[in-house]
């Protein structure tokens, strides 16, 4: 077995590079979408969010 057998082409691992960084993007953007669902930060989940309305007579 050559030393060259083992070896990863460069465009396999630029492939391999670019498939965990659009995994980790859209890790992170479901990440944030969920996380501004539960504690509003956002100017469109603050409209969103349920907010308490007070019935007085």
């Amino acid at each position: 077995m050559a030393k060259d057998d083992k070896a990863v082409s460069p465009d396999k691992r630029f492939h391999h590079w670019m498939n965990i960084l659009v995994s980790l993007f859209f890790i992170s953007v479901l990440y944030v979408v969920i996380a501004d669902r539960h504690v509003p930060l956002t100017t469109e989940s603050r409209v969103q969010a349920p907010s308490f309305k007070l019935h007085l007579k």
